[in-house]
Protein backbone atom coordinates (compact mmCIF):
# COMPACT_ATOMS: atom_id res chain seq x y z
CA UNK A 1 0.00 0.00 0.00
CA UNK A 2 1.17 3.46 -0.95
CA UNK A 3 0.57 6.34 1.73
CA UNK A 4 1.88 9.79 1.40
CA UNK A 5 2.23 12.63 3.79
CA UNK A 6 -0.12 15.99 3.34
CA UNK A 7 1.37 19.23 4.61
CA UNK A 8 -1.65 21.81 5.11
CA UNK A 9 -1.38 25.90 5.56
CA UNK A 10 -5.39 26.49 6.11
CA UNK A 11 -6.95 28.28 8.19
CA UNK A 12 -8.78 26.01 11.26
CA UNK A 13 -12.41 26.69 10.75
CA UNK A 14 -11.25 24.96 6.84
CA UNK A 15 -9.10 22.08 7.58
CA UNK A 16 -11.26 19.93 10.06
CA UNK A 17 -12.54 18.64 7.79
CA UNK A 18 -9.48 16.18 7.93
CA UNK A 19 -11.91 14.81 10.90
CA UNK A 20 -14.14 13.57 8.30
CA UNK A 21 -12.16 10.26 7.51
CA UNK A 22 -13.17 9.05 11.24
CA UNK A 23 -16.61 9.11 10.13
CA UNK A 24 -16.82 6.51 7.46
CA UNK A 25 -15.23 3.51 9.15
CA UNK A 26 -15.41 3.11 12.79
CA UNK A 27 -13.89 -0.49 13.04
CA UNK A 28 -10.45 1.81 12.41
CA UNK A 29 -9.09 5.13 14.53
CA UNK A 30 -7.46 8.38 13.29
CA UNK A 31 -4.85 10.10 15.88
CA UNK A 32 -4.52 14.08 16.37
CA UNK A 33 -2.23 15.24 18.09
CA UNK A 34 -2.74 18.63 19.25
CA UNK A 35 -0.38 21.29 21.17
CA UNK A 36 -2.65 21.88 24.10
CA UNK A 37 -5.83 20.13 26.23
CA UNK A 38 -6.71 23.21 26.17
CA UNK A 39 -7.33 22.94 22.07
CA UNK A 40 -8.18 19.49 22.41
CA UNK A 41 -10.97 20.75 24.80
CA UNK A 42 -12.24 22.99 21.98
CA UNK A 43 -12.04 20.46 19.08
CA UNK A 44 -14.38 17.53 21.65
CA UNK A 45 -16.77 19.89 22.49
CA UNK A 46 -17.29 21.34 19.21
CA UNK A 47 -17.42 17.41 17.67
CA UNK A 48 -19.57 16.30 20.70
CA UNK A 49 -22.30 19.35 19.83
CA UNK A 50 -22.45 17.59 16.53
CA UNK A 51 -22.76 14.43 17.48
CA UNK A 52 -19.69 13.29 16.28
CA UNK A 53 -17.51 10.21 18.61
CA UNK A 54 -14.16 11.55 19.78
CA UNK A 55 -12.25 11.54 23.28
CA UNK A 56 -9.32 12.53 24.22
CA UNK A 57 -6.46 10.16 25.04
CA UNK A 58 -3.98 10.90 28.23
CA UNK A 59 -5.19 12.54 31.02
CA UNK A 60 -6.83 15.94 31.32
CA UNK A 61 -5.74 18.82 33.02
CA UNK A 62 -7.29 19.88 36.34
CA UNK A 63 -10.68 20.96 36.18
CA UNK A 64 -11.32 19.97 32.54
CA UNK A 65 -14.63 18.35 31.71
CA UNK A 66 -13.07 16.42 28.97
CA UNK A 67 -13.43 12.34 29.56
CA UNK A 68 -10.01 10.54 28.92
CA UNK A 69 -10.04 7.34 27.29
CA UNK A 70 -7.41 4.57 27.30
CA UNK A 71 -5.55 3.44 24.37
CA UNK A 72 -5.41 -0.17 25.23
CA UNK A 73 -9.68 -0.42 25.61
CA UNK A 74 -9.57 -1.54 21.93
CA UNK A 75 -13.08 -2.52 21.62
CA UNK A 76 -14.65 0.62 23.24
CA UNK A 77 -12.32 2.95 20.94
CA UNK A 78 -14.17 5.92 19.15
CA UNK A 79 -12.96 7.15 15.78
CA UNK A 80 -11.53 10.36 16.40
CA UNK A 81 -8.80 10.42 18.82
CA UNK A 82 -6.71 13.47 20.29
CA UNK A 83 -3.70 13.70 22.47
CA UNK A 84 -0.78 16.01 22.93
CA UNK A 85 2.88 15.69 22.10
CA UNK A 86 4.11 14.92 25.38
CA UNK A 87 1.95 11.66 25.71
CA UNK A 88 2.08 10.79 22.42
CA UNK A 89 5.84 10.70 22.53
CA UNK A 90 6.51 8.95 26.06
CA UNK A 91 3.23 6.73 26.40
CA UNK A 92 0.97 6.46 23.18
CA UNK A 93 3.20 5.60 20.53
CA UNK A 94 4.21 2.29 22.23
CA UNK A 95 1.31 1.21 22.25
CA UNK A 96 -0.22 2.51 18.90
CA UNK A 97 2.97 -0.23 17.48
CA UNK A 98 0.77 -3.14 18.04
CA UNK A 99 -2.34 -1.86 16.46
CA UNK A 100 -0.87 0.06 13.19
CA UNK A 101 -3.19 -2.11 11.26
CA UNK A 102 -6.37 -0.24 12.95
CA UNK A 103 -4.73 3.31 12.73
CA UNK A 104 -5.98 5.12 9.65
CA UNK A 105 -4.36 8.53 10.10
CA UNK A 106 -1.98 10.05 12.01
CA UNK A 107 -2.84 14.46 12.17
CA UNK A 108 0.35 16.47 13.68
CA UNK A 109 -1.82 20.10 14.50
CA UNK A 110 -0.37 22.67 14.63
CA UNK A 111 3.87 21.73 13.24
CA UNK A 112 4.80 25.82 13.13
CA UNK A 113 5.24 24.56 17.10
CA UNK A 114 8.75 22.94 16.37
CA UNK A 115 10.28 25.66 14.50
CA UNK A 116 9.20 28.16 17.57
CA UNK A 117 12.03 28.28 20.07
CA UNK A 118 9.99 30.15 22.81
CA UNK A 119 7.97 26.99 23.63
CA UNK A 120 8.64 23.35 24.92
CA UNK A 121 6.58 21.62 22.29
CA UNK A 122 9.22 21.38 19.66
CA UNK A 123 11.45 18.74 21.56
CA UNK A 124 8.10 16.29 20.89
CA UNK A 125 7.67 17.78 17.59
CA UNK A 126 11.54 17.31 16.92
CA UNK A 127 10.96 13.27 17.54
CA UNK A 128 8.06 12.99 14.84
CA UNK A 129 10.56 12.96 12.16
CA UNK A 130 11.04 9.09 12.88
CA UNK A 131 7.20 8.45 12.33
CA UNK A 132 6.99 7.97 8.67
CA UNK A 133 9.42 5.20 9.42
CA UNK A 134 7.72 3.71 12.27
CA UNK A 135 4.29 4.07 10.87
CA UNK A 136 5.20 3.14 7.01
CA UNK A 137 1.34 2.40 6.22
CA UNK A 138 -0.06 5.11 7.57
CA UNK A 139 -0.72 8.33 5.91
CA UNK A 140 0.60 11.53 8.16
CA UNK A 141 -1.01 14.67 8.10
CA UNK A 142 0.63 18.27 9.04
CA UNK A 143 -1.31 20.99 9.77
CA UNK A 144 -0.45 25.10 10.27
CA UNK A 145 -1.49 28.10 9.69
CA UNK A 146 1.94 29.77 8.90
CA UNK A 147 5.63 28.76 7.76
CA UNK A 148 7.72 30.34 5.96
CA UNK A 149 8.88 28.36 3.11
CA UNK A 150 12.41 27.40 4.69
CA UNK A 151 10.37 25.93 7.46
CA UNK A 152 7.98 24.09 5.10
CA UNK A 153 11.19 22.52 3.51
CA UNK A 154 12.30 21.44 6.39
CA UNK A 155 8.78 19.71 6.89
CA UNK A 156 8.49 18.05 3.78
CA UNK A 157 11.97 16.84 3.51
CA UNK A 158 12.86 15.69 6.91
CA UNK A 159 9.28 14.71 8.78
CA UNK A 160 6.72 13.72 5.96
CA UNK A 161 7.20 11.33 2.62
CA UNK A 162 6.46 12.39 -0.70
CA UNK A 163 3.69 15.17 0.57
CA UNK A 164 0.99 16.48 -1.19
CA UNK A 165 0.86 20.14 -0.22
CA UNK A 166 -2.36 21.86 -0.04
CA UNK A 167 -2.77 25.64 0.68
CA UNK A 168 -5.48 28.29 1.14
CA UNK A 169 -5.49 31.94 1.91
CA UNK A 170 -5.85 33.95 5.00
CA UNK A 171 -7.26 36.43 3.34
CA UNK A 172 -11.30 37.28 4.43
CA UNK A 173 -13.21 40.33 3.77
CA UNK A 174 -14.17 40.74 7.40
CA UNK A 175 -10.77 40.59 7.99
CA UNK A 176 -7.45 42.91 8.04
CA UNK A 177 -4.00 41.56 8.90
CA UNK A 178 -1.76 44.45 9.89
CA UNK A 179 1.63 43.60 10.21
CA UNK A 180 4.18 46.23 11.90
CA UNK A 181 7.52 46.24 13.29
CA UNK A 182 8.05 47.10 17.17
CA UNK A 183 10.76 48.56 19.09
CA UNK A 184 12.38 47.03 22.51
CA UNK A 185 13.40 50.32 24.65
CA UNK A 186 16.53 49.20 26.62
CA UNK A 187 16.18 51.12 29.70
CA UNK A 188 12.74 48.17 30.11
CA UNK A 189 14.99 45.43 28.70
CA UNK A 190 13.35 43.92 32.19
CA UNK A 191 10.19 43.32 31.09
CA UNK A 192 8.63 41.04 27.72
CA UNK A 193 9.66 42.74 24.25
CA UNK A 194 5.81 43.60 23.23
CA UNK A 195 5.64 45.38 26.11
CA UNK A 196 6.33 48.90 24.72
CA UNK A 197 4.27 48.05 21.82
CA UNK A 198 0.19 48.72 23.76
CA UNK A 199 0.09 52.20 22.51
CA UNK A 200 0.99 50.98 18.69
CA UNK A 201 -1.79 48.28 19.03
CA UNK A 202 -4.33 51.39 20.42
CA UNK A 203 -3.49 53.01 17.31
CA UNK A 204 -3.65 49.94 14.91
CA UNK A 205 -7.50 48.84 16.48
CA UNK A 206 -8.63 52.83 16.76
CA UNK A 207 -12.63 51.94 16.67
CA UNK A 208 -12.73 48.27 15.30
CA UNK A 209 -12.68 44.80 16.93
CA UNK A 210 -9.58 43.04 17.30
CA UNK A 211 -7.78 39.92 18.48
CA UNK A 212 -4.50 39.96 20.11
CA UNK A 213 -2.31 37.16 20.72
CA UNK A 214 -0.10 35.95 23.37
CA UNK A 215 2.20 33.01 23.64
CA UNK A 216 1.73 32.63 27.46
CA UNK A 217 -1.18 33.40 29.61
CA UNK A 218 0.85 35.54 32.00
CA UNK A 219 1.57 37.86 28.73
CA UNK A 220 -2.52 37.69 28.12
CA UNK A 221 -3.04 39.19 31.67
CA UNK A 222 -0.06 41.96 31.19
CA UNK A 223 -1.39 42.81 27.73
CA UNK A 224 -4.72 43.30 28.87
CA UNK A 225 -4.18 45.51 31.63
CA UNK A 226 -1.33 47.49 29.14
CA UNK A 227 -4.12 47.92 26.96
CA UNK A 228 -6.67 48.87 29.62
CA UNK A 229 -4.08 51.71 30.61
CA UNK A 230 -3.32 52.55 27.07
CA UNK A 231 -7.18 53.72 26.70
CA UNK A 232 -8.95 50.42 25.63
CA UNK A 233 -11.37 49.49 28.39
CA UNK A 234 -13.53 46.76 26.44
CA UNK A 235 -10.91 44.36 26.48
CA UNK A 236 -10.80 40.49 27.90
CA UNK A 237 -8.79 37.85 28.25
CA UNK A 238 -9.19 34.15 26.78
CA UNK A 239 -6.86 31.73 27.79
CA UNK A 240 -6.38 27.34 28.69
CA UNK A 241 -6.35 28.17 32.59
CA UNK A 242 -9.68 29.74 32.89
CA UNK A 243 -13.00 27.14 33.32
CA UNK A 244 -14.77 25.80 30.05
CA UNK A 245 -18.03 27.95 30.92
CA UNK A 246 -16.37 31.72 31.12
CA UNK A 247 -14.38 30.49 28.06
CA UNK A 248 -17.77 30.00 26.14
CA UNK A 249 -19.20 32.71 27.68
CA UNK A 250 -16.04 34.80 26.65
CA UNK A 251 -16.00 33.82 22.93
CA UNK A 252 -19.98 34.17 22.38
CA UNK A 253 -19.98 37.58 23.48
CA UNK A 254 -16.85 38.60 21.64
CA UNK A 255 -18.49 37.19 18.66
CA UNK A 256 -21.63 39.36 19.90
CA UNK A 257 -19.55 42.02 19.45
CA UNK A 258 -20.02 42.98 23.27
CA UNK A 259 -16.73 44.46 23.72
CA UNK A 260 -13.68 45.36 21.52
CA UNK A 261 -10.43 43.57 22.16
CA UNK A 262 -9.80 39.91 22.99
CA UNK A 263 -6.46 38.94 24.14
CA UNK A 264 -5.74 35.23 24.01
CA UNK A 265 -3.61 32.54 23.79
CA UNK A 266 -3.91 29.24 20.66
CA UNK A 267 -6.19 28.08 23.63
Amino acid sequence: MRTKSYPQSIPRKNYQCYQLPALFDYSRFMVVICPTVSLISSQLQGLQMKGIEAALIGHASGGSILQSVDIKDTADLPPLLFTTPEYFVTKMKRELFTMQDRLKLLVLDEVHKMFDRMTNFMECYDSFKSLKEEFPGTPIMALTPTLSEQQLCVLCTEHLRKPVLLKSSVKKNNIEIIVHKYYIDAKRANKAPWDSIENQLVAAIQEDFAIVYMYFKMDVEKMVQSLKKAGINEVKSYHGSLPSDLKTKTDKSFRAREFQVLVATEA
